[in-house]
This record gives C-alpha cells, structure tokens and sequence, in this order.
C-alpha cells in the first residue's frame, strides 16, 4: 500500500511540469522563427533544463523527440545531464561535499558536448506524425495540452508499478551488494543500474555514494545514464526502434568512457 502511495505521488508530482511544457510547446509550434531557434539552442538548454531534479523533463524529452520538436542532441543533453531524484539525495545529504557540485556542472557540461557533438555529426530523420500535423492548424492549446498529458501520465504510471515491484521483488540491498563486489567493474555495473527506467536507480546509486561504497567514476557514469522514465518514453513513442538503440548504446558507452576518465 504504501508503495502504491509513493507512485501515485511520484507521478502526480510530474503533471504540472508535462502540462506547463506542452503548453509552451503549443505556442512555439505557432511560432516558427522560434521554433528554429529552440532547435538549434538545444543541447544548450536541454542540458540546463535537464539538471532539474525532475524526471518530468526527460519523458517531456523522449516525447517531443519522437514528434521530432528537438533534436537528437538535444534529446541526449537532456539525457546525460539529468540525473533524477539522486540531485537531492547528494545535496541534503550528511557527507555533502564540493564533489557533488563538481559531479552536476561535469555533467551539465559533457551533456551539453555530447549534444552538440551529436547534432553536428548525426542526422536522423525528422519524424512525421500524422495527427501533430492535423493538430497545427487548430489553436485550441490548453486541450491540446491537456489531453497529451493524460496520456504520457498514464503511461508513466502504470510503467513506474511494474518496475516499482520488479526492483521490491530483487531487493535494494541486492543490487547495492552487486554494486560493490568489484572496484574496477563498479562504473560498468552503476551505467546498467542507471539505464533502469525508474527513480530508484538513481537513488540507489546516490545512497552508497554517501556511504563510501562506489568510485566518483561510478557514481558519473550511472547518473550520466539514469534518465528515470525517459528512455522508456523514448522506447514506446518513437517508431524507429534502431534509433532508440542507438541512443541507449552512445548515452552507455560515452558516460562509461567518461566515467574510467574520472575514476577515482
């Protein structure tokens, strides 16, 4: 029951930020000097946008890229600078130090690198959807805006108990066990703990941070992974399933390349 509490709380924390964004999206794809410009800024701002402690953001991400309203680059700023609900965690928490500030601007800046890195060199497809086409014409934003929402809150919903009751059923003090049985595979491990799609990876790998038991290497690359619920929004929203792969994989190896750089 009280898990139940928790996810019925998680979720709802999230309505206003995806509402208050499809709205602003509404807006800009009136506007289409503005559009171009959100475009091309984008690694910039996504990265700014993505150290939120929000995992608001990164579904919001997943969901415009795949009506192709940001740019892969963008879409990867956002990614690797977020880092979930672990930004809190590690800034009230009892051994809070400079790393944790120097963890979050690394990031902040390597998203960012990434992104622009990416747009520079990859160019996917821009995806045509039939009913954001129809929808261009029609000015009736706050429906619009509404009825997205419903539905991406939903999805997350139903996505965060399922995974909520695989990660109970494996255990916290299982996957924190695992964790910290090699040094040397430690930022390998925390990059797959982070690729889970849901909050709990991302405080996991906060907690036993604190406690002294993983590298700040580790700790870069599981949190330059851990998307919450973004890289399953990707997965079910965007058609070419190749391109998610590819995004999983380049977020993966990049922060465990970054991750070995930073290990100490």
């Amino acid at each position: 029951m009280e898990l139940m509490l928790d996810i019925i709380k998680d979720t709802l924390m999230i309505v206003p930020v995806i509402f208050i964004i499809y709205l602003i999206l509404e807006y800009i794809e009136d506007k289409d000097w503005l559009h171009h410009r959100f475009k091309k800024a984008g690694p910039i701002v996504g990265g700014l946008i993505g150290i939120l402690p929000e995992c608001g953001t990164s579904i919001m991400a997943s969901k415009l890229f795949s009506t192709g309203l940001i740019s892969l680059g963008t879409l990867i700023a956002i990614f690797v600078s977020s880092s979930d609900e672990a930004v809190i965690i590690l800034l009230t928490g009892s051994h809070f130090s400079k790393d944790v500030l120097w963890l979050l601007f690394l990031k902040l800046v390597f998203g960012i690198l990434l992104g622009i890195f990416v747009n520079f060199l990859v160019h996917f497809p821009t995806p045509v959807i039939k009913e954001e086409a129809e929808e261009e014409h029609c000015h009736h934003h706050w429906r619009h805006a509404f009825e997205h929402t419903l539905r991406i809150t939903l999805f997350v919903f139903i996505s965060q108990v399922v995974i909520s009751l695989i990660i109970a059923f494996i255990g916290e003090d299982q996957i924190t066990g695992f964790l910290n049985t090699h040094l040397l595979l430690q930022p390998i491990i925390a990059g797959f703990i982070g690729l889970i799609p849901n909050c709990a990876g991302s405080m996991i790998l906060a907690q036993v941070y604190l406690n002294g038991l993983i590298s700040f290497g580790a700790l870069f690359t599981g949190l330059s992974c851990s998307t919450g619920l973004g890289m399953l929004t990707l997965y079910r929203y965007h058609k070419n399933k190749k391109e998610c792969l590819f995004v999983t994989l380049l977020i993966y190896f990049s922060a465990l390349f970054a991750g070995y750089v930073f290990y100490r």
